[in-house]
């Protein structure tokens, strides 16, 4: 015995994996919904393409320059407002978290499975770290503050990890039972 309940332990387990399971769909269903026409590709090995000279600080300015430019681009497509979060790499997060205005956010929120707040960059970006997103993307989008449909997705639960203690009809053995249910809209 070491003071650990299994039954707690393992529920815990399977709810974070859950947890992970639909971060994921919302993140490919953002991702999907971003039109082709709004990629932008930077190659950070290209100075003359980049307006660099080699400098390792500029490549990293060039990187914030492309996000405000999309940022902008957001603003002029949805008419609602510009982007105003970050969703990428652990990769590409810590080039954030170098940068000057990078405000990290406290360490409690940071651990944990899955998508973590790393903070907020200049005042205009709550930055997410994504495990398992791709190394050398980012996905930018618009949260309005005031509405929940001031978003191009719209994410509702309405039954959350349901994990009821079903009993066998023949050995009468203990299971447990998850469930999740929720609306996703694009």
């Amino acid at each position: 015995y070491h003071g650990l309940n299994a039954d707690a332990e393992l529920t815990a387990l399977v709810s974070n994996e859950m947890i992970a399971e639909i971060d994921r769909e919302i993140v490919g269903k953002a991702m999907d919904a971003v039109p082709i026409t709004s990629f932008r590709y930077l190659d950070w090995t290209a100075d003359s393409a980049n307006n660099t000279t080699g400098n390792y600080l500029d490549r990293h300015r060039n990187l914030v320059q492309l996000v405000a430019e999309l940022s902008n681009e957001i603003y002029r497509k949805s008419k609602i407002g510009p982007a105003n979060w970050i969703i990428t790499s652990p990769k590409v997060a810590s080039v954030f978290e170098i940068l000057e205005g990078f405000v990290a956010a406290p360490a409690a929120s940071q651990g944990g499975l899955g998508i973590v707040k790393a903070g907020n960059f200049r005042g205009a970006f709550d930055v997410y770290k994504d495990p398992l997103f791709p190394a050398n993307k980012i996905l930018l989008g618009h949260k309005s503050p005031s509405s929940p449909f001031g978003s191009g997705i719209v994410y509702a639960p309405y039954v959350t990890q349901v994990t009821p203690t079903l009993y066998g009809p023949n050995d009468f053995t203990p299971r447990k039972g998850f469930i999740a249910r929720y609306g996703l809209v694009q």
